[in-house]
């Protein structure tokens, strides 16, 4: 689809988005967001202003605009072709659902467009309207809570299974902002963080009720878990904030790998380089070794507190 060149068209680029500002304003006027008094043309202008924050083309911004206008106005295709062109009447089709269908059929509809057809543009775009979207739900969220959901078609499980496929389609734009955001926004609505212990020692958990993971301190990685397993360990594990979480993550990692993790790991070579690398970075030099050594290793067995010796000292020579 050819882009519409405003510069030389009957509007000019900044006439026309005032023309679409206009237009977005009378086709929704007398509507308002779910569940609020507040005018539905705010949502538009979000969209608009997370797409000009991108510095994504004028099209693009336009479509922002006018993408809810075909699925909830009397305005027809005809009419955006007209006055807007066909690159932006594609995109504000490719935003739009058939209300004809079930909300599951139309959810997964949108999935698997933006999974396996949908451009750059495309992605954008709904990538800016369910950020907005998302912004306005865990600010509602907030003040109201758990009613908030009788809002919606579909309750809170059905909501986080929807933008959590959404989100993962929008991984093409892990370059732009609007993708961290949503994401972020995406874990402090529907993400229950917990703390626990298990075999292989200190555990951060996250659920979205339908998928869960863990962080373990002797891997530091997210690794899935299974529903019966979450179910079996939900009971002896304690709730805690994301930023609690956030500072736990942070802090294994950091710690990685452990003298804990070594000693389960004696013979791994990549988890020995890792450990003498880790003390390079944290300031230590050959001197720690003799220390060590008195003081029976700290734990660590002699054969891999010599193997991470022999690591370190390659290592230091070398940064020298």
């Amino acid at each position: 689809m050819v882009k519409e060149d405003y510069t030389t068209s009957k509007w000019g680029k900044n006439a026309v988005l005032h023309h679409a500002i206009l237009f977005a304003t009378q086709a929704h006027q007398g509507q308002s967001r779910k569940g609020t008094n507040i005018g539905y043309i705010s949502h538009p202008f979000e969209v608009a202003q997370i797409l000009t924050a991108a510095d994504c083309d004028t099209e693009l911004i336009i479509a922002g605009l006018l993408h809810d206008v075909l699925e909830d106005t009397t305005v027809t295709p005809e009419i955006i072709e007209r006055e807007f062109g066909p690159f932006v009447l594609s995109l504000i089709q490719s935003n739009s659902e058939d209300k004809s269908r079930s909300w599951e059929e139309r959810k997964q509809h949108t999935i698997n467009y933006m999974t396996h057809k949908a451009s750059m543009e495309e992605l954008l775009l709904a990538c800016a309207d369910k950020l907005s979207n998302l912004r306005s739900i865990k600010a509602d969220y907030m003040e109201c809570g758990d009613e908030l959901w009788a809002r919606f078609n579909r309750g809170k499980e059905a909501q986080s299974w929807y933008y959590s496929k959404l989100i993962d389609t929008f991984a093409p734009l892990e370059e732009y902002d609007m993708y961290w955001e949503i994401s972020n926004l995406y874990t402090d609505v529907f993400v229950t963080y917990y703390r626990g212990y298990d075999e292989s020692g200190e555990t951060i958990y996250q659920t979205n009720g339908q998928e869960t993971y863990c962080y373990h301190e002797n891997t530091c990685r997210w690794i899935p878990i299974t529903l019966g397993k979450w179910q079996q360990i939900q009971p002896e594990v304690i709730a805690i904030p994301k930023s609690k979480a956030i500072d736990m993550e942070v802090r294994l990692r950091e710690d990685y790998p452990s003298p804990l993790c070594l000693i389960r790991h004696q013979r791994d070579a990549d988890i020995i380089a890792l450990y003498a690398k880790k003390l390079i970075r944290q300031g230590y030099g050959p001197d720690l070794f003799p220390d060590l050594w008195n003081n029976m290793g700290g734990g660590i067995p002699a054969p891999t507190l010599r193997a991470v010796e022999s690591a370190f000292l390659a290592l230091y020579k070398y940064n020298d």
